[in-house]
């Protein structure tokens, strides 16, 4: 759904709140302001960092990847990147997510 009569914050506001309830975690209000939560959405498992455009397009920069693995680590934690693209939603997630559920997909198999 598009919600583009509102301000970018507030539709940042909204993913990462619809990002808490995906991963049944907790939104970290504010989290760009506080030096120890660097991070958006923080569940059992993983830190998130939700990123929002309207462009048809966006860039992932190694600085990104980097600060969201790092601040993750200190968790112990696996970070992802949620990205809201147009309104199309995807996430970028380390290989040991991959790895782990291809390997637990073929266990379901067997």
């Amino acid at each position: 759904m598009r919600q583009h009569h509102l301000s970018k914050r507030a539709r940042a506001d909204i993913q990462e709140r619809d990002c808490a309830l995906r991963l049944r975690g907790k939104q970290q209000v504010a989290s760009g302001s506080k030096p120890h939560w660097k991070l958006d959405v923080s569940s059992e498992n993983y830190l998130v960092e939700c990123k929002l455009t309207d462009k048809k397009s966006f860039s992932i920069t190694k600085t990104l990847l980097e600060k969201v693995r790092r601040e993750a680590a200190k968790e112990g934690k696996m970070g992802v990147v949620e990205l809201d693209i147009d309104s199309t939603i995807c996430y970028v997630v380390p290989p040991e997510f991959v790895e782990a559920a291809i390997n637990q997909q073929e266990v379901t198999d067997e």
